[in-house]
């Protein structure tokens, strides 16, 4: 401990306590820098956080807008040089299967198909609102010769934009 009465002579003049006191009086920046320097740096680090963290929303939502336009060009592009409800319906069940495998990492998608392919698809799109005669179809796609699912297809009485609208509407929904 330091005896401030050994510093301070008892019959100092003012000048003399000025000259004592300067010192002290540069501390209060030199206080300021060593208290607030490791404010400082975690204010620095909470501020690279929130950047990275942004970053990787940022990225995942682009990668996301990725998928869906990508989706939407294949469907359109087989809209535009007019393929059969058939070729749609194989089209639609290759691009739902592989955008389910991504959007739904837990659930056992690749062991889906049939009847447990299209209550998949009825159960994931918006208020189960994916009409079940075209989820049906597009879950046997890939399983029926072409003949046969057109014959399926007309006597469901089923369009290439339905479904196309139908496959469209669960990509909206679900990326």
């Amino acid at each position: 401990m330091v005896d401030i009465d050994a510093l301070v002579p008892p019959h100092a003049t003012p000048e003399q306590l000025k000259s004592l006191i300067r010192p002290l009086m540069d501390l209060p920046g030199r206080f300021w820098l060593a208290m607030n320097l490791p404010a400082m740096f975690w204010w620095v680090l909470l501020a690279i956080a929130l950047a990275v963290l942004a970053r990787v929303l940022i990225y995942r939502s682009s990668i996301r807008y990725w998928y869906k336009m990508k989706a939407f060009r294949q469907l359109d592009s087989a809209l535009a040089r007019r393929a059969t409800a058939a070729e749609i319906c194989i089209l639609s069940e290759n691009l739902l299967k592989r955008l389910a495998l991504h959007l739904f990492p837990d659930e056992d998608i690749k062991n889906l198909h049939g009847k447990t392919w299209a209550s998949f698809l009825i159960s994931s799109s918006e208020n189960n609102s994916f009409p079940q005669k075209i989820a049906g179809i597009i879950a046997e796609s890939p399983y029926l010769p072409e003949a046969a699912l057109d014959r399926k297809i007309k006597a469901g009485v089923i369009t290439a934009d339905q479904v196309a609208s139908s496959v469209r509407a669960w990509i909206e929904h679900n990326l």
